[in-house]
């Protein structure tokens, strides 16, 4: 399941960027806003991916897999936001030692937060990957690989996390609005 991260823009900042199309043509204007919403979502999705990376120990190469660029409709109708897939992460892809088979698994989720998993939890290597596993009875099988939380979860644990995604897409928006506007009349002129 994949949940879609919107920004909405505020009413005065719409009214600005408008403003700024003055003398052109709708497809133009259409044009420039369709680059513009692109490279907002691009920033958004880097500024989302450095601000889980800075509060989880995560990286950033594993995110790369679940939270992509969103963009939806065209010109004046364009949505722009980042979409993450909503999937519990393995606790293999967090900070954890020892990396060799071991009985007892540390593990560090939240940077900071690190803790020893006790009970029948070891790491292993499984089909060329390292695995946190958990028994689910007293025999050797059946195990269960660990999870930890999912990225949308993780976005959303942090409320610093969500001003500053979407104030850089708020911004990066208008400052490309603006280049796209800038580069267009030096083109004609």
């Amino acid at each position: 399941m994949e949940r879609f991260v919107m920004a909405n823009f505020r009413r005065e900042q719409y009214d600005r960027i408008i403003k700024n199309f003055d003398g052109f043509s709708k497809l133009e204007m259409r044009k420039m806003i369709v680059a513009a919403a692109d490279r907002a979502a691009s920033a958004g999705v880097t500024a989302t991916k450095k601000g889980i990376t800075r509060e989880f120990t995560i990286s950033g190469g594993t995110l790369d897999k679940v939270v992509k660029k969103y963009k939806y409709g065209s010109g004046l109708e364009m949505a722009i936001g980042v979409k993450i897939r909503d999937t519990m992460r393995p606790l293999s892809e967090f900070k954890f030692s020892p990396k060799k088979h071991s009985a007892r698994p540390t593990v560090e989720v939240k940077r900071g937060n690190r803790r020893t998993l006790q009970g029948p939890r070891f790491v292993a290597h499984v089909h060329g990957r390292i695995a946190i596993l958990e028994r689910t009875s007293k025999k050797s099988y059946p195990v269960r690989a660990l999870q930890g939380p999912s990225a949308v979860g993780m976005f959303r644990a942090n409320e610093s996390i969500h001003q500053m995604v979407w104030d850089i897409i708020f911004n990066k928006f208008e400052e490309r609005v603006i280049h796209e506007i800038d580069y267009k009349l030096n083109k004609k002129g």
